[in-house]
């Protein structure tokens, strides 16, 4: 196996940042409860790899379905957000503005409403991945080439087919 000479450096700066935290927490810089030094952390992934898997296929199930639940509302909002302008000037800003609440305060509500479930994770994923999926959906659909709509045009295609 040959190891290219550019991914040396960023592989030192590992190992150093290891060191340095094995080094500060084996000589007492602090509490081993506050702050595991890595081969402590490295021995508790090993020794509890198989509760680790079953929560971490529980956790891809919710992303999943959150993602599943996001990805086509936002391509379908981002999609009438470009074809309308009215609803751009209506729904943009407050797809926007839906990004100043923190998730940290919906989630609670979410509990409160819908219990402890697999619903309120859900829609937390959901909400986390919304706004980027509306936005790089629509900056795609604008970042079309010019000539490519002109050629559409000269082809007589519909509003529907050149969008597809």
């Amino acid at each position: 196996m040959r190891i290219a000479w550019r991914t040396l450096p960023p592989l030192a700066l590992l190992a150093t940042l290891l060191g340095v935290w094995e080094l500060y927490v084996d000589l007492g810089g602090v509490d081993g409860v506050i702050l595991a030094a890595p081969h402590q952390v490295a021995q508790a992934i090993f020794e509890d790899r198989s509760l680790l898997w079953s929560n971490f296929l529980v956790t891809m199930q919710e992303v999943g379905f959150g993602i599943a639940l996001a990805a086509p509302v936002g391509v379908a909002l981002a999609v009438l957000i470009h074809l309308s302008s009215t609803l751009r000037g209506a729904a943009y800003p407050l797809v926007v503005a839906s990004q100043t609440i923190p998730i940290v305060l919906l989630a609670p509500l979410l509990m409160l409403w819908f219990g402890f479930g697999i619903l309120p994770k859900v829609i937390v994923v959901a909400l986390v991945s919304f706004f980027s999926i509306v936005v790089t959906t629509l900056d795609g659909l604008a970042g079309v080439d010019p000539q490519m709509l002109k050629l559409m045009r000269t082809f007589d295609a519909s509003r529907w087919r050149t969008l597809r």
